[in-house]
């Protein structure tokens, strides 16, 4: 019995709607399969930062859960003013002024500088946080370094992209400001006091790296970091007191005479680039 013309029609787009239903359906399974990237956030771990010059205190996390954006000036540095809140926008980062945006998030109003420079394979990005607060003015200032993701091969390059394209700085500073707390303010004492005679002391070497744009495994020999000769400052394991200045050699060495206690050693110099920013306490016994 030969099947009626309609009876075709029908047929016909019954198995239209067939494929259409089952494309829709594996379409669907396919991008459930492969969530979108969430956001880096910052670690859970909380620790307070307290400036007693600056009067000042708040809580941060130690580090971000990021793989290719790294803290480099962390905590944030602080400094408290009695000016008014502005905030004169600005377009682009790479000028010396840098790129300048006013930002709000919840009740939060603030305003960003973002400057930029690049260097040995990775972006050093310079932030200045200008935050209203109990009438006056809060400036954070830090500097996170990003890894070029030119510099890998899939699939880093584009998890390295990935990364970036949902990385929100400001969430993170914004988790910041309500743990904000102005106090009463203690001068610091900059006298540079002489050292007394004494046996003991500190001894070490200054490393310049990276200097290449990507750390290999195993390392590379010519990547190895350089001897660096920089002026140093010794202070107090607070960073109050500036006990002593000095500077390491061509070689990187240096040694200072010092009475038993903690200490700290910075680099004297404030630029971006190349920067030495240890704050790890030195105990002398």
């Amino acid at each position: 019995m030969q099947m009626s013309k309609k009876m075709k029609i029908l047929y016909a787009l019954s198995l239209v709607l067939f494929i259409i239903a089952g494309y829709l359906t594996y379409s669907h399974l396919k991008n459930k399969s492969q969530p979108t990237p969430q956001p880096q956030t910052e670690n859970t771990q909380l620790q307070t930062f307290t400036d007693k010059a600056q009067g000042i205190t708040f809580q941060y996390s130690t580090q971000l859960t990021t793989k290719y954006i790294h803290t480099l000036e962390w905590p944030p540095k602080a400094t408290v003013t009695n000016d008014l809140f502005k905030c004169v926008e600005s377009s682009s980062e790479i000028t010396p002024t840098g790129k300048t945006e006013k930002v709000t998030i919840g009740s939060n109003t603030f305003c960003v500088t973002k400057q930029s420079e690049g260097a040995a394979g990775s972006i050093y990005i310079n932030y200045t946080y200008t935050i209203p607060e109990n009438n006056k003015i809060v400036v954070l200032t830090f500097t996170l370094r990003e890894v070029q993701c030119a510099n890998y091969e899939d699939p880093q390059k584009t998890e390295c992209e990935n990364e970036r394209n949902v990385f929100d700085i400001n969430s993170i500073v914004n988790q910041i400001i309500p743990t904000i707390k102005i106090t009463a303010i203690t001068p610091p004492v900059t006298n540079i006091n002489p050292l007394p005679k004494t046996n003991s002391g500190i001894s070490g070497k200054v490393l310049l790296g990276p200097t290449c744009p990507v750390e290999r495994n195993p390392p590379d020999p010519q990547c190895a970091d350089k001897p660096y000769k920089v002026a140093l400052t010794l202070t107090t394991k607070d960073g109050l007191q500036i006990i002593k200045q000095f500077s390491s050699d061509d070689n990187g060495n240096f040694t200072v005479n010092v009475t038993p206690g903690e200490y700290i050693i910075k680099s004297v110099s404030t630029n971006m680039l190349p920067r030495c920013n240890n704050t790890a306490v030195i105990k002398v016994i």
